[in-house]
């Protein structure tokens, strides 16, 4: 593959992300929806609470299902869903609208080739997703820690489960759903380098995330062959999804090891597909 310029594109990309407020908005808005979902579900917390007591309803003895840990994977679920939607339509966006612009035909006349300019874009949303995850990763799991106390799920004096049993699969269910946001990124820009506007790539990969989760359902087994049923998105099937339970001691969450190795391996090949389509659309697309 000729990526002549790739470097050029790559520093001019990032030139302008620095300065562009709407990177600091795709970095700082997955952080501040999931604090204030945390501080709702505290206060929603609090004040339940507040209504047994005031009308003396007894409470259920049973196990501590508040724990840190389970509004913490709810706080990841939030923040990645955020995320995927914002990173995704922000690569549809951003080829297709370059291409509306002239920006990608003076780079390709003067310094670059098709492929650096689409490869350059996609390497920067993959450092913006980083960092953007990074802030928000830790945004909730310090305001977890602070709003309620991580600590094993325990009823009737039994241990249900442990806390390296519980960050064990929080590791696993993170891991499994960050696996798939590359993949993501390679559908926006796929679609990207096929639409004829930014507004149309936008809009069309907007209605392929949201959409998909209504028919999933009708999919049955094969839903699992496609990376978006693994995606942390508004309708989805990801495990960090039955993590949430698992950490809150629910025994009848069940995954299947060969679910589990779809979810590993599904989003690497499809990305692959997706790399050879942009590939070739790229070669012969009009600019």
């Amino acid at each position: 593959m000729r990526a002549r310029g790739f470097w050029v594109c790559l520093k001019s990309e990032l030139w302008i992300a620095v300065r562009s407020f709407s990177t600091y908005l795709a970095i700082l808005l997955p952080s501040a929806i999931a604090i204030i979902y945390l501080f709702m579900s505290r206060v929603a917390e609090v004040t339940a609470e507040a209504r047994e007591q005031f009308a003396n309803v007894e409470v259920p003895f049973g196990g501590d299902y508040s724990t840190g840990y389970g509004n913490l994977v709810d706080g990841m679920l939030v923040t990645l869903t955020c995320i995927v939607l914002v990173v995704t339509t922000y690569t549809a966006w951003t080829f297709a609208n370059d291409c509306r612009t002239g920006t990608v035909r003076l780079l390709v006349t003067r310094v670059a080739s098709r492929h650096a300019v689409v490869f350059a874009k996609v390497v920067t949303v993959h450092l913006l997703t980083i960092v953007a995850l990074v802030f928000a990763l830790a945004a909730a799991y310090f305001l977890a820690g602070s709003l309620w106390s991580y600590e094993s799920v325990v009823e009737d004096g039994y241990e249900l489960i442990s806390e390296m049993e519980i960050q064990s699969e929080i590791f696993l269910g993170l891991g499994l759903a960050l696996i798939t946001i590359p993949a993501s990124i390679a559908l926006g820009m796929l679609v990207s380098v096929c639409a004829n506007s930014p507004v149309q790539s936008t809009v069309i990969t907007l209605a392929i995330l949201v959409v998909y989760g209504f028919f999933q359902p009708y999919f049955g087994s094969l839903a699992e062959y496609c990376f978006l049923t693994f995606t942390p998105l508004l309708f989805d099937a990801s495990y960090l999804r039955e993590v949430s339970d698992i950490v809150r001691g629910f025994s009848d969450v069940y995954i299947s090891d060969s679910t589990i190795r779809l979810n590993m391996w599904i989003p690497i090949v499809q990305v692959a597909g997706f790399c050879v389509l942009i590939y070739f659309i790229t070669t012969r697309r009009r600019l």
